[in-house]
C-alpha cells in the first residue's frame, strides 16, 4: 500500500478570506447600488423642465432590501412630479391658483386684444389649456425626466456593476 502526504501552505488564509466573503459581498453590492443612484438621481435632476428648481431638489433615492436582493428607488414626493413625467390627461382644469404662482415666478405678461391681462387672467387660460389637454407636455406625452435621465446614466451604472466583482476579488 502506498501513502502520501500534502501539505498545502496557506489553506487556512484562503479559508478565512472565504469566510469573509459574504461580508464583502454586502458591503460592495451596498456601495454599487448607492453609487447607482446617485448616478442615476444626478442625470435625472438633469432632465426636470426648470421653473422654480422645487422638481430638481426634490429628487431622492432609497435603497431597501438585502445584499442578494437590494431595490433602489429614483423619486420625488411632489404631488405634480409624475404628471410633469407622464403628461396630465385632459379633464378637469387645475386650480387656477395653483397656476397664478407659476405665473408670476415666470414673470409672464401677456394681452389681448392690445390690452395686458391681469395674473389671474392669464393663468385661467393656462389652466382651461392643462384641462383641455393642449399644453406641449401633454401633447407629447409628459417631459419624461425619468426616463431620459435613467436612459443617459444606464452605461455607466452597467460599469458600475461589471467592476462589483473585481472590487470584492480584490479585497479578498
Amino acid at each position: 500500500m502506498a501513502e502520501f502526504d500534502v501539505n498545502v501552505t496557506g489553506i487556512d488564509e484562503i479559508i478565512r478570506m472565504f469566510e469573509r466573503a459574504p461580508g464583502i459581498v454586502a458591503e460592495e453590492t451596498g456601495k454599487a447600488m448607492q453609487a447607482s443612484l446617485d448616478t442615476f438621481q444626478q442625470a435625472v435632476m438633469l432632465e426636470w423642465p426648470v421653473s422654480s428648481g422645487a422638481g430638481r431638489a426634490s429628487t431622492t433615492t432609497e435603497v431597501n432590501g438585502t445584499p442578494v436582493n437590494l431595490t433602489g428607488t429614483v423619486s420625488t414626493p411632489l404631488i405634480y412630479g409624475w404628471p410633469v413625467e407622464d403628461g396630465r390627461a385632459a379633464g378637469r382644469m387645475p386650480p387656477v391658483e395653483a397656476i397664478e404662482l407659476w405665473v408670476i415666478r415666470k414673470r409672464l405678461q401677456w394681452s389681448y386684444k392690445d390690452r395686458p391681462m391681469t395674473t389671474h387672467q392669464m393663468a385661467y387660460v393656462i389652466a382651461r389649456a392643462i384641462g383641455r389637454g393642449t399644453t406641449r407636455f401633454q401633447k407629447a406625452g409628459g417631459a419624461k425626466m425619468f426616463q431620459a435621465g435613467f436612459d443617459n446614466a444606464l452605461p455607466e451604472v452597467e460599469a458600475e456593476w461589471d467592476r462589483l466583482l473585481d472590487r470584492v476579488i480584490a479585497r479578498l
